[in-house]
């Protein structure tokens, strides 16, 4: 299209003349470095009497970045679970998988989220179902989690998690059943729960373990 070209050219001739420039000074002169946590100021081209101007612009601050904080609104489910005795220690967290699904008659493919739960004493692992809307609809993937609880008749006296995503997602559930929430950086259990699945999926070539909260995304069960 005439867009297109018109782009494709401003483009070129944007690219040009930062090539002009770094003949005549380094990269490091004009600015052009890395991106780095420290940086305020990148140099950025500026378009002015039919040519281009060399100037500088602030970097937006940081943000500080918020989890979805779903609120256990089920009062049922919550009395039915308040009557089954506590016990043990479960490693949980919030995980996705690098694979996408597609639902009928949607265009963008999603990448499904669970809240892996595992039981320390016998690694056991709830099965919860997999979502697709997890940061539009957290509640549900709640309600999973409470469900398939209550399916097993299990309820935990402790719940650790690793990273800050997955307390914010239990917080309000633990709150509400006396459920003691606590941040550990290590927790074996639930990083073999998620080696094991991923090898079952046949991508365990894809965990990392400095970046597991983000390789899970559904479990077939």
């Amino acid at each position: 299209s005439n867009i297109e070209q018109e782009e494709l050219c401003e483009a070129m001739a944007a690219a040009l003349e930062v090539s002009g420039l770094l003949k005549e000074k380094t990269a490091e002169e004009l600015g052009i470095v890395p991106i780095g946590e420290e940086t305020e100021e990148v140099p950025v081209l500026v378009q002015r009497d039919g040519g281009y101007v060399l100037e500088k612009t602030r970097l937006p601050g940081k943000t500080e970045e918020k989890w979805p904080e779903p609120e256990a609104v089920n009062d049922i489910n919550i009395a039915r679970l308040k009557k089954i005795a506590k016990s043990g220690e479960w490693e949980c967290g919030i995980m996705r998988l690098n694979r996408p699904v597609k639902e009928p008659g949607e265009e963008i493919p999603f990448f499904p989220v669970v809240f892996l739960a595992v039981d320390g004493a016998d690694h056991f692992i709830l099965p919860v179902s997999p979502v697709v809307n997890y940061e539009q609809e957290p509640g549900k993937l709640l309600e999973l989690f409470m469900e398939a609880l209550l399916m097993q008749n299990v309820c935990p006296a402790i719940i650790k998690v690793r990273d800050e995503r997955s307390y914010a997602f239990v917080k309000d559930f633990c709150s509400r059943m006396k459920i003691e929430l606590c941040m550990e950086e290590e927790l074996p259990d639930l990083y073999d729960a998620q080696f094991d699945l991923l090898e079952y999926m046949g991508v365990a070539g894809d965990f990392d373990e400095e970046d597991e909260s983000d390789k899970l995304n559904g479990m077939a069960f």
